[in-house]
């Protein structure tokens, strides 16, 4: 046996071991996903057809303005009183 399959093997060996690794970024964005597509969808329709036409259960909402949505589109110029 060579020293390379030797080593091929322990790697192998090792790799079905390893500690699954979370990123805390990853952790964070799949908790906040959800409310950050409500969010889109309200940007959306608010876009589309107006703020006065959501609901005011729509706009109390518990999303963020500091989701990716909206950062977005005020980096487009979109404000919030349109």
């Amino acid at each position: 046996m060579s020293i390379e399959a030797d080593i091929g093997r322990e790697v192998a060996d090792l790799a079905g071991q390893r500690p699954v690794i979370v990123l805390k970024s990853s952790e964070f964005r799949r908790t906040r996903e959800q409310s950050w597509q409500e969010l889109e969808r309200l940007v959306d329709a608010a876009e589309r057809r107006g703020m006065r036409m959501l609901a005011p259960h729509e706009l109390n909402t518990s999303s963020t303005s500091s989701c990716p949505a909206v950062a977005r589109r005020r980096a487009r110029g979109w404000r919030e009183s349109a």
